[in-house]
């Protein structure tokens, strides 16, 4: 496919995007990328210019056809990215610049490893490099601060990369089941004051009479949905 005749358009909104013809630009299990997940985010009024997450997603046709697109947000701070930038806002500050609003290519909320410069499966690398160019120009035009493309797989980074953009790291940490049988054997590869403390904080959750159950989505009622809400606005927003 060559990258001739493409129109590039800006969405306030994921549910102006046929679903359909978004999918068809996702790898399989990135479910954080669904088209569902990310118009839910936004109806439901947890992804909003009130809460600070402006929707602005780019795609591109070809000839009407989808062939690529980017999920984007103007944001107005760095909540909810697990890309703690602070300092740079700092920086920001100390310098009289304004560093909010900012521009990130996100998941809302999770911080997975998935694409972001999305595809069709016949396209060819020049629609990759001509939506990331559509970010950039967006960028300028309405002179947001910086933009921030996050948690990018492998061909990504090096695409992003040699095509200018800035390289950062982090630190992730990530849990792998070895075959443990049980939660003991999983303690029994701790080192013996790391698996005592373990232990004594199991312990004193179980004496302060805390129970926890897990509940699947048809049985969540309205109390409990509202509990998890107050938890976890306490947890990321306060």
């Amino acid at each position: 496919m060559t990258e001739a005749n493409l129109t590039a358009t800006i969405h306030s909104a994921m549910a102006d995007i046929p679903a359909d013809e978004w999918e068809c630009l996702l790898a399989p299990g990135q479910p954080h990328l669904k088209h569902s997940f990310l118009n839910t985010a936004e109806t439901s009024g947890s992804v909003s210019n009130e809460t600070g997450w402006q929707p602005c997603h780019i795609t591109l046709r070809q000839n009407e056809r989808l062939v690529g697109a980017m999920p984007l947000y103007q944001k107005s701070h760095s909540w909810g990215e697990f890309i703690f930038d602070w300092s740079w806002a700092q920086a920001y500050q100390r310098a009289g610049l304004p560093y909010y609003p900012k521009l990130i290519s996100a998941s809302p909320f999770t911080p997975a490893t998935s694409q972001k410069l999305l595809l069709a499966s016949d396209a060819g690398v020049g629609i990759q490099d001509a939506l990331l160019q559509v970010a950039i120009g967006f960028a300028k035009e309405h002179q947001f601060s910086s933009l921030h493309l996050q948690f990018l797989p492998e061909d990504e980074r090096t695409m992003t990369r040699e095509s200018g953009l800035l390289l950062r790291k982090d630190c992730q940490f990530h849990w792998f089941n070895r075959d443990y049988r049980d939660f003991s054997d999983f303690l029994a590869t701790f080192s013996s004051k790391k698996r005592k403390n373990v232990n004594r904080e199991r312990r004193r959750v179980r004496e302060a009479g805390i129970e926890h159950r897990i509940l699947r989505g048809d049985a969540l009622t309205e109390s409990v949905m509202r509990d998890a809400w107050r938890l976890c606005s306490y947890t990321f927003f306060a």
